[in-house]
């Protein structure tokens, strides 16, 4: 195998913001959603080491009420294959909270969207498509079925490099 030289990037997945729909959407009706002023910023490295994934976010010891980082990342084996190298994803939370108070611009939604965008990345895949269906697959898994995704759909729509 050929020697492997890391490479790095930057990704930004923002929140979301319901103007409309926000519960009728959980019945199939249509709803109308915008980027958040929150969201979560990754430093992505990907290079020789172990193959595999670390994820570092401060902001969010112990995994949170789901695992939507492990859930995602699953995904991504099935999806994109297994990585040839150590793929790590350092999180930074922005405008998420007020003062230790979760605001509700989908954390975990934009945290599915980094998951799957930085595997993505890490493979050489661009398939936006296939990136949404990833995280939204993950996320679905660590609801446990519930909610309507459409928070997952704008985090990836959106996620891109600052």
């Amino acid at each position: 195998m050929a020697q492997m030289d890391i490479i790095t990037t930057e990704l930004y997945a923002p929140g979301k913001l319901f103007v409309l729909g926000e519960w009728a959407v959980l019945e199939g009706a249509p709803a109308v959603l915008i980027p958040a002023p929150g969201g979560q910023r990754g430093s992505v490295s990907y290079g020789p080491g172990d193959r595999g994934m670390e994820y570092h976010c401060s902001a969010f010891r112990g995994g949170g009420k789901i695992d939507v980082v492990g859930a995602t990342e699953q995904v991504c084996r099935e999806r994109f294959g297994e990585l040839e190298g150590r793929l790590r994803l350092v999180v930074q939370p922005e405008r998420l909270d007020h003062e230790g108070t979760k605001l509700g611009f989908g954390s975990s939604a934009s945290a599915a969207a980094l998951v799957a965008h930085a595997w993505a990345w890490a493979c050489g895949c661009d398939d936006r498509d296939l990136i949404r269906d990833v995280a939204m697959r993950g996320h679905w898994d660590a609801q446990a079925g519930r909610g309507s995704g459409a928070d997952v759909a704008l985090s990836v729509a959106f996620t891109g490099r600052p």
